[in-house]
């Protein structure tokens, strides 16, 4: 019986089929996983890492076949796919660069113990059930760090994703994961719970609906098994107040939007204030009406169809029952005449507890707005819901948000932006204070000397290591040559003016803390105090320049890069690496989480001024967009600019010539 089976979502063809495991399939793929594990424990960390290194090569050397294929499948846009592939591909190469340092043995301080050591061990064979909504990017985040701890993988993807799950086993058999470390199954429901409760079986992730979550756990459960679940969402998006309607209403169309409206964390339910309720209703239903569906292998397709017809169905049940119980529809509401499984961006008001689209969760390109008197109301009708994903609080009162933001009953909460925004465009969308960006050079300079002794340790840890890499892709956008005169501005210690040099090329560290400079100096490179605002060289006498990680503390960034470019030869090079939005809603989600929460809570344990941190997470959060940033550079004056992402768009590198 073929459940398995690949239907293009934008015309109903059905494409290709496949036949689920029969029970000597089943028995056959669990003695695999078991044996598998027995051997693949054993090999060494760094082969492991290897492969994983490997396995990111491969995602990014076969992006557009990738991306194509979960167009076809379940109807992602592939402007948007190739954003997912990157993703994944960012995921693998993480625990290819950090896994095994991350599988060193700690030692804990224990009053009474002369030792204690947490060690981190693989455990067997896993089960991950993972979902058509974001089919590489799910598998990545789970199979990526099991499989550098040394355990195996039977993976079950959902049955409209089969031929994008068998290219992600072909990869890691080209990748030279032994192919009972990874095993694809064509599997039942019914024979997933079977393989959860066999005792070579150690564990169970699933990453789908509430209905899934619950037959998984109580499976998990009853036969006392590790689980994880990642599950639904109906997050909230509140609007306190706004001093830019017209953007508030840009960055709600494109996360409520992005992957037609089917992710967890996408915005569902927007939360309005009373004075601002009418502008954004109607600004809201404007822009999703005129947002146009089309062919998701189309490059230039913003909106894409559903995953399924039964998808679209369902959807468009939910929204009719709403409309019969008497909310208003302000925009769409009906599926798309002719083939495919496309619903038009519908807005509703007016919802009410009786109907589904009150308490269910609407997978979909659907929008409900609530009008409330105050932010009391707004937390008390968000804490409502049985969700608690994320949500995000809007307003010019940086601190008032905050206070709601912090009320609200969610994992994640977010200020001035959604963990989905820019999934769409691939650039995301926020409004919020500038002022991390309005600090006294003076200020900035004493923060910067107070960290100076801890500074390199603390930022490899803060950053999991990938300051090494940047640096290493920094010097190699340079592309310098033995004997070329290079600055190194916003330098630090000098660590990264180290890095330049292997290339044979002169470099001298330039910064505008003496703190920094003077815990560096036993680095043996030159260094000279200055400010990127009045550099203290004479006009064009460097072959390249590059700023790193400091343009977002020059207080004017574009008279600094009209600095940088008085001091270049005409035909010089430049380098921004800075800290940049990451391009993929989901990975964003974390990040952000990461950044405005964990970031400061590490940053206390390991600097001396944790404020520092504090202030870092802030400025990047202000921090203009790739696009964006690449329109300043060329404003300055350089020519030929260009940007490419690293660790997913957590960094980005520009690159310009004089």
């Amino acid at each position: 019986m073929a459940k398995y089976k690949t239907v293009n979502p934008a015309t109903g063809e059905t494409v290709r089929e496949f036949t689920t495991l029969d029970d000597a399939g089943v028995e056959s793929a669990l003695s695999r996983a078991h044996s598998g594990y027995l051997d693949w424990r054993t090999t060494p960390a760094e082969e492991r890492a290897r492969i994983l290194g490997r396995t990111a090569d491969l995602y990014a050397e076969r992006e557009d076949e990738l991306a194509r294929m979960i167009a076809l499948e379940m109807g992602k846009p592939v402007r948007e796919a190739k954003g997912e592939v990157k993703l994944s591909s960012a995921i693998y190469r993480y625990y290819a660069d950090n896994g095994p340092g991350l599988l060193e043995a700690e030692r804990l301080d224990v009053p009474g113990a002369d030792e204690s050591v947490v060690y981190r061990r693989p455990i067997g064979a896993l089960v991950g059930v993972m979902p058509w909504n974001y089919p590489y990017y799910q598998v990545a985040r789970f199979a990526a760090p099991n499989l550098m701890l040394g355990n195996t993988v039977l993976l079950k993807h959902a049955p409209n994703c089969p031929q994008s799950a068998l290219l992600m086993e072909e990869i890691f058999r080209q990748a030279g994961l032994p192919e009972d470390a990874y095993i694809n199954v064509f599997a039942t429901n019914e024979q997933i719970a079977d393989m959860i409760a066999d005792p070579r079986v150690q564990g169970v992730s699933l990453t789908g609906s509430e209905r899934a979550g619950t037959s998984v756990a109580e499976t998990a459960g009853r036969n006392l098994k590790k689980v994880v679940l990642e599950l639904g969402g109906s997050d909230v998006f509140v609007v306190l107040d706004t001093d830019d309607m017209d953007a508030t209403v840009k960055t709600a169309t494109r996360a409520r939007l992005s992957n037609a409206g089917q992710a967890c964390n996408s915005p569902k339910r927007f939360i309005v204030t009373e004075p601002n309720y009418d502008e954004f209703v109607s600004k809201l239903a404007e822009s999703f009406k005129a947002t146009p569906t089309g062919d998701p292998l189309d490059a230039k397709t913003v909106l894409g169809p559903l995953s399924s017809q039964s998808a679209a169905d369902s959807l468009v049940e939910q929204i009719e029952d709403a409309v019969a119980k008497g909310a208003t529809l302000l925009a769409g509401g009906k599926k798309i005449d002719g083939p495919g499984s496309y619903v038009e961006p519908t807005l509703l008001v007016d919802v009410t507890p009786e109907m589904r689209a009150y308490s269910e969760e609407l997978f979909g390109p659907v929008g409900v707005v609530y009008k409330v008197a105050s932010a009391d109301e707004a937390v008390e009708l968000a804490n409502s819901s049985a969700y608690g994903l994320s949500g995000s609080v809007w307003s010019t009162d940086l601190d008032g948000a905050r206070e709601v933001a912090d009320r609200l009953d969610v994992g994640m909460a977010f200020v001035n932006e959604h963990g989905a925004v820019g999934s769409v465009s691939g650039v995301a969308t926020t409004h919020g204070s500038r002022a991390s960006l309005e600090k006294d050079p003076h200020e900035v300079a004493s923060m910067f000397d107070g960290v100076a002794k801890r500074y390199d340790l603390t930022n490899t840890i803060l950053s999991f290591g990938q300051d090494r890499s940047w640096r290493k892709a920094t010097r190699s956008a340079l592309a310098l040559k033995p004997g070329e005169r290079v600055l190194d501005l916003a330098a630090g210690t000098g660590v990264s003016t180290v890095e330049l040099g292997r290339s044979g090329a002169w470099c001298v560290a330039t910064d505008f803390s003496k703190g920094m400079l003077q815990a560096g100096i036993g680095r043996r490179v030159p260094m000279v105090a200055g400010d990127a605002m009045h550099l203290p060289y004479a006009d064009a006498v460097f072959d390249a320049a590059t700023i790193s990680f400091g343009l977002r503390n020059v207080s004017d960034f574009d008279a600094g890069l009209r600095e940088i470019a008085r001091v270049t030869r005409p035909g010089g090079r430049l380098v921004v690496s800075e800290f940049s939005t990451p391009v993929f809603g989901p990975f964003r989600t974390v990040y952000m989480e990461y950044l405005m929460k964990a970031l400061p809570r590490v940053a206390q344990a390991v600097s001396s001024n944790p404020d520092a941190y504090v202030y870092l997470a802030e400025s990047i959060r202000a921090w203009p967009n790739q696009e964006e940033l690449a329109q300043r550079i060329e404003a300055a004056g350089w020519r030929n600019v260009q940007w490419r992402n690293l660790t997913g768009g957590v960094v980005a590198l520009h690159r310009a010539t004089r």
